[in-house]
């Protein structure tokens, strides 16, 4: 992914969710923006297809906080932290309980709980 530019996109994209891997094992991947390793994996989507690489079409990435910041519109920065701060609430719950799984948080579960 990291021979696709999204640089002309900036401020284009539109959130998907954060999710984070609980289980025995602490998953870090790398930001599909910048490279740095990340916990909280946050999706994006943007409306038309980005290009291909590798025979793979891409319309959808998976960047950090700070890149996701970066890629929203300016009255959509504050949902990245809102939904990473809401996720690391949903990774407590399972780790108290050892309940392995997927913590997810969208739009709509931020405006559910009123954060939005």
């Amino acid at each position: 992914m990291s021979a696709i530019d999204v640089s002309s996109t900036e401020g284009k994209w539109e959130y998907l969710d954060c999710r984070v891997q609980v289980g025995r094992i602490d998953r870090r991947v790398p930001c599909q923006l910048c490279g740095t390793p990340m916990r909280y994996e946050h999706m994006l989507t943007y409306p038309s297809e980005l290009g291909t690489v590798r025979g793979t079409t891409y319309n959808r990435i998976f960047v950090g906080v700070e890149c996701a910041v970066k890629l929203l519109s300016p009255d959509q920065e504050e949902i990245p932290r809102l939904a990473e701060n809401e996720t690391k609430r949903k990774e407590q719950w399972r780790i108290r309980y050892q309940n392995p799984g997927v913590c997810r948080t969208t739009i709509d579960d931020l405006i559910d709980k009123g954060k939005l």
